[in-house]
């Protein structure tokens, strides 16, 4: 049987623990929900293969030979039943590098990138030190969750947009956008000769009662259209740094091998190499069980939370990220975080950060052990239960 038990990951260069516990006045009892990694062990082949690795003890260049790319491939096919051919795989160390690299090859400097806020929030500045214009296409929440405004993208097309970074699944919303939208998505951008990147990062991350679509399920050898994924997301491998593409268009997929070749960009970390070798040959079983688990978090954290009246939370359909609304308690996401920080020694990501339609909004990661989850919503629920209804000035 899996267990997903938090670990700690006090000072071990953790981005997400050690940033926030350099905060606190007691590091020792803080909680941290922030950034999105896993606070549980990756799983144990891939533990085992790396201990393997590092007892040869020589850790020179490192050839990635055909097998690499075979892998990437078997994996598309088994958990996406998507159909690619292995020299349509190409490597990079992470997937911001990969969509920064396409970006900086297929557009010219105040060019347009389209994105759908409120969405991962790095996606902004990259664009931005890219010397590219940010243009917002925001999501449409209704009582029911996001939906993509087709009718905003579709006028952003017709304006000479022509490049659009696609989330999917969504962070950090949870939405797994479904067949039909994606199919409205790759219409438009063919009929209006868009440039289409879609991060899949968190593709393996989806609840039972969803399924992953790609837009590589319909691509067609044409299409200008890009899948960058990696393992990282999950088997919480991000600090190795490995990712992928898929491009299956010979003209964009040479012109990125140029760019990356002439950059000498091209290769993978060696110890990245083993663990995505093992991630995707004997791990099936491990990513099912972390499936259950995220979920049974999910409902764990919305059943807690229910009691707290005036807070809103629609249940993702993926990733592990929970997005709630905490509007009704007079609070911005950004004066949340900091005053649960303070009353609580919890740490949660603002709602602001993703961009227009953030505001008054919180993200919380629960890729950690149901005990941590619990512990959590309970200092939510308390923290709740003391300031509904304070007046903003009274929170400062």
């Amino acid at each position: 049987m899996q267990r997903f038990e938090t670990i700690n990951r006090q000072n071990t260069n953790s981005a997400k623990w050690d940033r926030a516990l350099k905060k606190s006045t007691h590091p020792e009892d803080a909680l941290v929900f922030s950034v999105a990694d896993s606070d549980y062990e990756t799983a144990p082949a891939i533990k085992k293969r790396l201990a393997k690795r590092v007892e040869h003890g020589a850790y020179g260049y490192t050839h990635l030979g055909d097998e690499y790319a075979n892998i990437v491939k078997a994996w598309f096919l088994r958990r996406y039943d998507v159909t690619i051919q292995s020299h349509w795989v190409l490597s990079a160390s992470k997937v911001l590098n990969a969509i920064s690299s396409l970006i900086h090859i297929f557009t010219d400097v105040g060019d347009k990138v389209l994105i759908q806020p409120p969405v991962y929030h790095v996606f902004k500045p990259l664009i931005e030190k890219s010397q590219r214009i940010v243009y917002n296409n925001p999501l449409v929440k209704n009582d029911k969750g996001y939906t993509i405004d087709f009718d905003g993208l579709e006028t952003a097309f017709k304006q000479g947009v022509k490049t659009m970074i696609f989330c999917n699944p969504h962070n950090p919303v949870g939405r797994v956008w479904t067949q039909d939208e994606i199919l409205t998505l790759m219409r438009l951008t063919r009929q209006y000769d868009v440039l289409l990147i879609s991060d899949d990062i968190h593709a393996d991350l989806i609840s039972a009662q969803h399924r992953f679509y790609s837009i590589a399920h319909h691509w067609m050898k044409d299409d200008k259209m890009v899948v960058v994924s990696a393992p990282s997301k999950t088997f919480n491998l991000a600090g190795l740094k490995s990712a992928h593409l898929i491009i299956r268009n010979h003209k964009l997929r040479q012109s990125f091998k140029a760019y990356h070749e002439g950059s000498f960009q091209s290769g993978l970390n060696l110890f990245a190499l083993e663990a995505i070798k093992t991630a995707y040959t004997a791990c099936d079983d491990w990513v099912d069980a972390q499936n259950i688990h995220v979920e049974a978090n999910h409902k764990l954290a919305i059943d807690m939370l229910g009691e707290c009246e005036g807070l809103k939370i629609i249940k993702p359909e993926g990733t592990y990220l929970l997005w709630v609304d905490v509007s009704d308690y007079n609070m911005s996401g950004e004066t949340f975080t900091c005053q649960l920080f303070k009353q609580e020694n919890m740490m949660v990501a603002p709602g602001e950060q993703f961009g227009p339609g953030g505001e008054g909004f919180v993200r919380l990661n629960l890729a950690c052990s149901t005990a941590q989850t619990k512990a959590g919503m309970k200092r939510m629920i308390r923290f709740l239960k003391q300031y509904k209804g304070a007046p903003q000035d009274d929170l400062n």
